[in-house]
């Protein structure tokens, strides 16, 4: 629990922010524990907090009687084991989104579809543009076929034959 840490503890940190790592940092300072400020209409305090200080973070209010904490996609445990269920959900999630692929990217056609069924103009237009790539692609076609064509001064180059050297 997070009321047993003292300037020195260890704590197990999960950083998902970018890539995935785990690593254990030190608590460079610890608060007294506080109660934070009543919301309108709250009567009872809410539980206490204590401010933790570790590596390269700024000070964070943690309950005080938790032992696993998340914000913005960092997690801190006062154990290694808490850390489990969050790595698990995390790797769950990604698991999921890289399954779902296939089905979102079918699914971007069949928005494309319903898109254009709505907007007949926006419809006309990629079709045009469609047309707009084939003559292009026909134009360089022929435009690389006509470089290849010899000019007359090559042709007549081709056709000069010179005379070989009379041997005496």
């Amino acid at each position: 629990m997070f009321q047993n840490l003292k300037k020195g503890s260890l704590v197990y940190v999960f950083d998902n922010r970018e890539k995935p790592k785990y690593y254990t940092a030190v608590v460079k300072d610890v608060s007294a524990p506080y109660f934070p400020p009543l919301k309108q209409g709250q009567f009872t305090p809410a539980q206490q907090f204590i401010n933790i200080t570790i590596d390269g973070n700024e000070p964070w209010g943690v309950p005080l009687l938790a032992d696993i904490v998340s914000k913005d996609g960092l997690t801190v445990a006062s154990s290694r084991e808490g850390l489990k269920p969050t790595i698990i959900e995390a790797q769950q999630l990604s698991r999921d989104i890289v399954e779902s692929y296939p089905r979102h990217k079918a699914n971007l056609e069949t928005y494309d579809e319903i898109l254009l069924q709505l907007d007949p103009e926006a419809a006309r237009t990629k079709e045009l543009e469609a047309e707009n790539r084939e003559l292009r692609n026909l134009l360089a076609g022929i435009n690389e076929r006509l470089s290849k064509i010899p000019t007359t001064e090559e042709l007549k180059n081709l056709t000069k034959t010179e005379t070989p050297a009379k041997t005496k």
